[in-house]
């Protein structure tokens, strides 16, 4: 079956869960950071920032932060299929999972708002960059994701967050929430045509 790359967007970067098998018995193939940011450049992790809590407002600099993100999410993705392909491994979907879909220009609280605005941001390079790599991708919100699991797999959340606890890969890292979420996305859509 082919596997699918499931991805829990963060400011910055993304928990990123390629998943193979079946929807049975599925497998965690690997499980890695991916950055979406440029490491050179930290403000690109939260552009919208221009510092603690404040907006960015020079639209001069939003510009060149955002053109830093999409070449390093595009770059960094492309290498990560690229491993993928050469170890065998050719997924053909990914699944963005993210933790909100709310339009930012209806958040009145500014600091707010320029988290929506981060988060959809680091969704879109994250979608582009999996697109130009030939990936269809699917986004999911989180708080969806275990009733879309229960339905689809007939077992209760509690009984489905014990088994992807028990997914952790030996040496792969953390197993944090954000690799769960982007495992749990993978595994709703796999198998899927």
């Amino acid at each position: 079956m082919t596997p699918v790359l499931g991805a829990r967007i963060k400011s910055g970067w993304a928990a990123t869960v390629l998943l193979g098998g079946t929807p049975d018995r599925p497998v965690v193939l690997d499980s890695r950071r991916l950055e979406l940011s440029d490491p050179e450049e930290p403000a690109t992790v939260q552009p919208h920032h221009a510092g603690s809590g404040t907006p960015q407002r020079d639209a001069r600099v939003l510009r060149s932060l955002i053109g830093l993100i999409e070449r390093s999410a595009h770059g960094n993705a492309t290498r990560l299929l690229g491993e993928y392909r050469d170890s065998g491994w050719a997924p053909t979907r990914a699944v963005i999972v993210v933790t909100s879909d709310a339009d930012p220009d209806r958040i009145t609280n500014p600091h707010i708002q320029i988290h929506a605005m981060e988060g959809q941001l680091f969704r879109r390079v994250a979608g582009e960059a999996f697109t130009a790599a030939g990936l269809t991708c699917i986004t999911m919100l989180e708080r969806d994701l275990a009733a879309r699991a229960t339905h689809r797999f007939g077992k209760p959340a509690p009984e489905l967050l014990a088994e992807l606890r028990a997914w952790r890969p030996v040496g792969a890292g953390p197993w944090r929430l954000e690799q769960k979420m982007a495992a749990l996305g993978a595994w709703v859509s796999l198998g899927d045509s």
